[in-house]
């Protein structure tokens, strides 16, 4: 529900070795084509860069405890590469929205906007199976 010509987008693609890069580009394409002004971003960029991730890892080895740190050092190398990357002088916020997170309220950016802080960190309830 932020406007739309107010944001910036930037996606970093990176160590994938399937039709990412083709479906990314054609779907900004058609987002950022659209007739009204209230569904296209002010831009739109992507990034593509291999840090050496190892993408045929199943799930289960991705989230063991042992791959963890390198995992994670992979990740911050990936948004750090991203940031200096994307950031301009006139923006105000990143939000960080990795792949696999698929929903959100619509009001997520006037969400993080209210609470006045420097950094949020989103937290995962987790209920009982």
């Amino acid at each position: 529900t932020y406007p739309h010509n107010l944001i910036d987008l930037a996606f970093l693609v990176g160590d994938c070795s399937d039709d990412t890069m083709a479906v990314l580009t054609a779907e900004l394409s058609r987002i950022q084509d659209q007739v009204d002004e209230k569904i296209a971003f002010r831009s739109a960029t992507i990034v593509q860069k291999d840090f050496g991730a190892d993408i045929e890892m199943n799930v289960e080895d991705r989230h063991s405890f042992a791959a963890q740190g390198p995992r994670r050092k992979a990740i911050g190398r990936a948004r750090n590469y991203l940031l200096y990357s994307a950031l301009k002088p006139d923006h105000s916020w990143v939000y960080w929205r990795d792949v696999d997170i698929f929903d959100s309220p619509d009001s997520i950016i006037e969400d993080f906007i209210a609470h006045d802080r420097d950094i949020l960190v989103p937290s995962m309830l987790l209920r009982p199976s």
